[in-house]
């Protein structure tokens, strides 16, 4: 004997989860006789349903999506204009998405007087260094096992050039080398993190390709490296970095840097 009922699953059984304006997909199956008009039901967050009802006759893999505007724990609940059993309800956590955070963030640390910004030594729009070796470190935390973090990088200036800059990173400790940057617009490089808990992240200049070093203002502005912000999921959040310890070496003679000892960073150089 068939009983008469309708499904309904989200467009993968493991998507509990999403960002919010993100479509989510409910796929509806009827097992029943003749055509039912099925009208989708959305609480605890706002959107819209497209098509806001369907007709189900005897099929599988009839859709519906919705598109949430507010962050929140959506329950979708079905309804149809037959004698079908209606599915249980559905839950979907709709969250904030990725959060972009600027170079202006506490949860930034740049090697002390090796960067400058968009005014000065500040600004909130990027921090750039011409110097390998330098570093700038990001500190977050997650509360699930498989967090998600970027770094986006301008590469305006690179345009036109034969070779970008190249840039290593480690994160929790496990280094990854030999990073080369697009020639052009923004570059935003993906890190490997796992696990929950507290993550530190660090991005040096590993190679700077050596043109236009040493031909004044105008030529030099393309020869650097710049930060516009780290890019993380929303069950992420950014952490203070530790206060700097400043230790006060007192040399006896003055030290000079000397870009010769810094060029070609790294263990193949």
């Amino acid at each position: 004997m068939r009983m008469n009922s309708l499904k309904t699953a989200l467009s993968s059984e493991s998507s509990t989860s999403g960002a919010n304006t993100v479509p989510v997909t409910l796929t509806y199956t009827a097992n029943g006789y003749g055509t039912q008009a099925v009208t989708p039901a959305v609480s605890g967050v706002s959107g819209t349903f497209s098509p806001t009802t369907i007709a189900l006759n005897n099929t599988t893999g009839v859709t519906v999506t919705f598109t949430p505007s507010t962050i929140g724990t959506a329950t979708f609940s079905s309804t149809n204009s037959g004698s079908l059993s209606n599915p249980s309800n559905l839950t979907y956590v709709v969250n904030s998405g990725p959060q972009t955070v600027g170079v202006t963030n506490a949860a930034w640390f740049f090697s002390p007087g090796a960067w400058v910004g968009n005014s000065g030594r500040g600004g909130s729009t990027y921090r750039q260094t011409n110097e390998q070796g330098n570093y700038a470190r990001f500190y977050f935390t997650s509360s699930t096992s498989s967090p998600t973090c970027s770094i986006t990088f301008d590469c305006t200036m690179y345009s036109g050039l034969s070779a970008a800059p190249q840039i290593s990173y480690s994160v929790d400790g496990t280094f990854t080398d030999n990073i080369t940057l697009s020639t052009s617009g923004s570059d935003v490089v993906s890190l490997s993190v796992s696990g929950a808990g507290s993550h530190i992240v660090t991005i040096y200049l590993r190679n700077l390709g050596q043109f236009a070093g040493w031909e004044g203002t105008a030529a030099s502005d393309n020869n650097v490296y710049r930060i516009d912000n780290a890019i993380i999921d929303a069950n992420s959040t950014a952490t203070a970095a530790p206060a700097c310890v400043t230790v006060n070496l007192r040399p006896s003679k003055s030290i000079v840097p000397v870009r010769a000892w810094v060029d070609g960073f790294g263990p193949t150089s």
